[in-house]
């Protein structure tokens, strides 16, 4: 899952920070709306009355990949993964930050 701030297209000279989340076990598999249930997936989508998700919405690239059925997190996969993101997006290289739980933290 990707998402982007609110107002990124209107301000092409901005950097943002990202945030990668790397989700646990139990969001393995195919369906990737599986990696929304828990942390910063599941705070974007909430209320903008949550102080949390609107500064989620506002303020953030939210990278959330998923791992495939029966296997862990592969180091170099995720690095892979967010090399690709500050090539293709207006990313600040000095705010990156990478979280997640239980099996990705």
């Amino acid at each position: 899952l990707l998402s982007l701030p609110r107002g990124y297209d209107e301000q092409p000279e901005r950097r943002w920070p990202v945030i990668l989340f790397l989700h646990g076990a139990g969001e393995r598999g195919t369906d990737p709306w599986l990696v929304a249930k828990h942390g910063p997936p599941a705070r974007v989508q909430g209320d903008r009355g949550d102080p949390v998700a609107r500064v989620l919405q506002d303020e953030f690239i939210i990278v959330s990949p998923q791992c495939p059925p029966d296997q862990w997190w592969d180091a170099a996969a995720v690095m892979g993964l967010l090399d690709d993101v500050r090539v293709r997006l207006r990313v600040d290289p000095s705010r990156v930050i990478l979280t997640g739980l239980s099996m990705g933290g």
